[in-house]
């Protein structure tokens, strides 16, 4: 007789998931996240972006993609904000 199959091993990122605990993104080179455009409003147009250099831990150079324009733009020394998301500044993707 052919030998049972073994469990497959759980996933430690589904069983959290599974469990309501959504793992903190990591940042690294190639991520994208949003960049707030300034726009002259408080809220800035959400654009989507890729992270081309680590500045210093907390500020990225990022090529922020253009709709109808120059298809990528590189913004230098671009502050985190995920709290706010102040126009001027990145942050990782929303949930949903």
């Amino acid at each position: 007789m052919p030998e049972e199959a073994s469990p497959i091993l759980d996933n430690p990122a589904e069983s959290s998931a599974e469990k309501g605990v959504i793992p903190e993104p990591v940042l690294s080179i190639g991520c994208i996240v949003h960049f707030v455009e300034p726009d002259g409003s408080e809220n800035g147009i959400h654009r989507a972006a890729v992270v081309s250099m680590d500045y210093d831990g907390k500020k990225m150079v990022l090529s922020v993609a253009q709709p109808c324009r120059m298809p990528f733009v590189l913004v230098a020394k671009t502050p985190h904000d995920e709290d706010k998301k102040a126009p001027g500044t990145w942050h990782f993707p929303e949930r949903v």
